[in-house]
């Protein structure tokens, strides 16, 4: 794909929440014909990690239909996508997707860095939303997609994945970054406060 259509726009990853979702403890109640709580859910998704995954396959397919692909394209036009399924040791599933996106702007130009920095403010941010202005937003922002410290990521006495990320005042391009040299190095910072990093 990326031969004939160019290098990637975006690339995601997608988690289940299933411990969370009452749409899945819905599905088993309706098949199981048992009463489940939400505080049962984690070890039904364990005795069935077929049904969890079939639900997971339904969100993400919706999430692509009906709101990625939808009229009101978040990301832009999808021209077409690349995703592979991974289980985790306890049998939940995570998708890795490439997306290509319509009329991205290419970094082989780099000429114009204010639009590919603009590009990626459009469909990336990592600020944490205002607890007053979006309580909702701000609650699953700062339970379910900020990182905390475990012994997994913590080797050799710092973090893997490099947090804490350092304040930046704008979204900016790292042109001079060499690929084959530092692994963990994004080609571009996006825009945090001190709270956000």
């Amino acid at each position: 794909m990326i031969r004939n259509i160019g290098p990637p726009t975006i690339f995601m990853t997608l988690s289940a929440n299933d411990y969370h979702w009452p749409e899945l403890a819905m599905t088993i109640q309706m098949c199981d014909e048992k009463d489940i709580k939400m505080s049962d859910l984690p070890n039904f998704v364990k005795d069935d990690p077929l049904m969890s995954a079939i639900h997971f396959e339904r969100r993400w397919r919706a999430l692509f239909r009906y709101l990625l692909k939808g009229p009101q394209k978040p990301l832009g036009e999808i021209m077409d996508y690349f995703l592979r399924v991974e289980f985790q040791a306890r049998g939940s599933p995570h998708l890795h997707i490439f997306v290509w996106i319509k009329d991205a702007p290419s970094l082989s130009n780099t000429r114009d860095q204010s639009e590919i920095s603009k590009f990626i403010d459009n469909i990336i941010c990592t600020q944490i939303p205002d607890d007053k202005v979006n309580p909702d937003m701000h609650k699953l922002v700062t339970t379910l997609q900020m990182h905390s410290h475990r012994k997994y990521c913590q080797r050799r006495g710092k973090c893997r994945f490099n947090f804490p990320y350092k304040q930046c005042e704008s979204t900016r391009l790292i042109l001079e970054l060499d690929v084959g040299i530092s692994k963990n190095k994004r080609f571009y910072e996006t825009k945090r406060s001190e709270k956000d990093t």
